[in-house]
């Protein structure tokens, strides 16, 4: 019955996602079509390496293409078509519940929807850098947001600290989607308020509204999703939520010593980062925590060309993954 389940949500996702691209299409947008695209090949090349993870529930991987499918289509969506954008979540949502019911191990759909939501993200920022618009940064602005997201990176760790694991990560998913739709409703007539507000005391000026929120909650989907060791899923949450924040507090506060390989970050900024990163990392996976952070630090400082939020986050991913195979295989 798992695997009828799983059929069904990848056929209807493929269908979904086809009649969107075939509008693409119609309106000469078919270079649209490339997160998703992108996103495929990446579920696909984890496949390649984790196959034996899998063997003999190949159906899995309906799942995992029909949520890459749908998280890239939301992201195109959003702020644009409310209404399909909430029929595609509920579709998405459909998918994990199926996943839920196949009993599977691991939470690897989520770290898909992160991971695509990343894809669309960036290629829509791509889009609005090309088309000349600039990002202007306010002091105050920053430190808001951080702070809230200080509150915010709280809480998933309280989530996290005293719920089942399973659990916590269940309800750690279903907030970033309450937020990813509560954004996008918010610029809607009825929450007009809500929306003015936000922005106006919160939001960058020439981004996307609520763009910030969609990397983080991207980064956060591929932590919980991609990492099975609870302890480690913590310590990636004090990276996105506790040292990202605190280093731009500090830096943008103490910004007189510039970074010889990056003006646009301090010196005070990186070495905040790389003391909460150690500090509150130690207690979760010990020295490795230090290691990481001086890593992590470099990560943040340097020009990416990528948000902070998700380039740590494939960081922290990476590194857990390589140390796993360490201590399994040695």
């Amino acid at each position: 019955m798992d695997i009828t389940y799983s059929l069904l949500f990848f056929a209807a996702a493929l269908l979904s996602s086809l009649a969107y691209f075939a509008w693409l299409a119609t309106k000469k947008r078919a270079i649209d079509m490339l997160p998703a695209v992108a996103a495929v090949a990446t579920v696909s090349a984890i496949y390649l390496l984790w196959q034996q993870q899998i063997v003999g529930h190949y159906y899995i991987l309906g799942i995992e293409y029909g949520i890459a499918l749908i998280a890239t289509v939301l992201v195109q969506m959003y702020m644009m078509r409310p209404k399909p954008f909430v029929a595609f979540t509920v579709l998405m949502l459909a998918g994990f519940l199926a996943y839920c019911y196949g009993n599977f191990s691991g939470f690897a759909p989520i770290g898909v929807f992160g991971l695509s939501t990343m894809y669309g993200l960036v290629y829509r920022d791509s889009l609005q850098k090309h088309g000349n618009k600039t990002v202007n940064k306010d002091k105050s602005k920053e430190v808001h947001r951080d702070i809230i997201q200080i509150a915010l990176g709280i809480v998933v760790l309280a989530i996290l600290a005293f719920l089942r694991s399973s659990t916590a990560i269940a309800v750690v998913f279903a907030l970033i989607i309450l937020g990813y739709v509560v954004n996008d409703l918010s610029s809607e007539s009825r929450l007009k308020g809500v929306y003015k507000v936000l922005e106006s005391g919160l939001e960058r000026s020439g981004v996307v509204y609520g763009s910030g929120a969609l990397y983080i909650a991207a980064g956060t989907a591929m932590v919980v999703g991609f990492v099975n060791n609870p302890a480690f899923v913590m310590f990636g949450i004090v990276v996105l939520f506790f040292a990202d924040s605190v280093a731009t507090i500090v830096g943008v506060n103490l910004d007189w010593v510039k970074l010889p390989y990056n003006r646009n970050k301090s010196v005070f900024g990186s070495l905040a980062f790389f003391l909460v990163t150690a500090l509150l990392g130690y207690p979760l996976i010990g020295i490795a925590a230090v290691y990481l952070g001086a890593l992590l630090a470099f990560v943040e400082s340097v020009n990416l060309r990528l948000d902070d939020n998700v380039s740590l986050a494939m960081v922290v991913v990476v590194a857990y993954v390589l140390l796993h195979f360490v201590f399994v295989m040695g």
